[in-house]
Order: C-alpha cells, then sequence, then structure tokens
C-alpha cells in the first residue's frame, strides 16, 4: 500500500508541476499577444500609405521603390522602404508613418547585400573570423 501511495504521490507531483508550467506559458503568451495587438493596431492607425511612403522614398533618393515594409522602432512607426537607380544604386529610406518626414537615407552598401553587414554598414560580428 505504501509504494502504491509513493507512485500516485509522484504522478499528482508530476501533474500539477506540468499544470503549473503549462499556466506559465499560457501567461506569456497572453502577454506576448497584447503587446502584438498594441503594436497592430499602433500600425493601422498610420496616417501614411504605402504608396505616399514609396512616393516620398522615390523622390529622395530619384529611384524606383522595390521594397516597402513597416518597422516600430522604439514606438515609432516607420516604413522602410528600398529603392533601385538605373545605375544599381541601392538605398534606404526610413520614412514616418504619421507625419511623411525622412528619419534616414543610407545607401546599401555590398556587404548588405550579400549578408555580411548591417543595416548601418557595418561588418558582421563574426567572433571566429571565418565566413560562416
Amino acid at each position: 500500500m505504501k509504494r502504491s501511495n509513493k507512485v500516485i504521490a509522484g504522478i499528482v507531483a508530476g501533474i500539477l508541476g506540468l499544470g503549473a508550467a503549462g499556466s506559465a506559458y499560457a501567461a506569456k503568451s497572453a502577454a506576448d499577444m497584447d503587446k502584438e495587438m498594441a503594436e497592430t493596431a499602433a500600425i493601422m492607425g498610420v496616417k501614411l500609405t504605402v504608396a505616399d511612403a514609396a512616393k516620398t522614398a522615390e523622390t529622395q533618393t530619384g529611384g524606383r521603390a522595390v521594397d516597402v515594409s513597416i518597422e516600430n522602432e522604439n514606438g515609432v512607426i516607420l516604413y522602410e522602404v528600398e529603392t533601385l537607380k538605373a545605375d544599381g544604386t541601392e538605398t534606404r529610406v526610413m520614412v514616418g508613418a504619421n507625419d511623411g518626414k525622412i528619419v534616414k537615407v543610407a545607401v546599401v552598401t555590398d556587404d548588405e547585400k550579400d549578408g555580411k553587414g548591417d543595416e548601418d554598414g557595418n561588418e558582421a560580428n563574426d567572433e571566429d573570423g571565418d565566413d560562416d
């Protein structure tokens, strides 16, 4: 009898442990969902359209918009527009999604195109020095 009580106690403890872990996961998921909903609401409330952001970037760079994405940078909603000129120059333009102001303009470097640099043109940190 004592052995079966220990087995049952172990099973109950395991189930309770899984329940607690599941609750923690659900709470984290709910917090993540709240954050995503707030971000979605902010994005949906922007004043500038994608077409407006693309036109602003094209006017700034003299190129054609080839890619537009929207980002939340520390609570500020920005369109990131990549333009391409006839000479092959790629430029990244950050446009405020609510006011249409140009926040940043940066020429895309060859390293960025190859995936070796960040958006500011800095080489990626590769601790062991090889190209992997």
